[in-house]
């Protein structure tokens, strides 16, 4: 996966709120440059599946897969506290942008980009 492919399929994950429609749906996307009648490559499917799923993991979720609580990840990140339980509590939503920057710092994710 290139980084344009990589960049439109992070761009559609806001209209989706199921992995099997996205996956089926992007793995079928024309930004492959796939010949008619081509069979979808089983790795496609699944880094769309990783894609998804890193997406749906919320700050809390993070912050346990990394074994950090609320004040470490506020200090990993420079974030403030205050905003930090904000997103622990669900009173403000953190960007995916910000969740899928801190999933790749804490090693947890890695994007799909050759």
């Amino acid at each position: 996966m290139n980084l344009k492919q990589y960049q439109v399929c992070i761009r559609e994950l806001p209209n989706y709120t199921d992995a099997d429609a996205y996956v089926s749906d992007l793995s079928l996307s024309s930004i492959w440059g796939d010949a008619q009648e081509t069979s979808t490559p089983e790795e496609r499917i699944r880094q769309l599946h990783a894609i998804y799923k890193a997406a749906s993991i919320t700050v809390p979720e993070i912050s346990q897969s990394a074994g950090l609580n609320i004040t470490q990840m506020s200090a990993r990140f420079a974030v403030p506290y205050r905003t930090m339980q904000d997103w622990f509590s669900g009173a403000r939503s953190c960007s995916l942008a910000t969740r899928l920057m801190m999933l790749e710092c804490l090693g947890l994710y890695h994007p799909p980009i050759d």
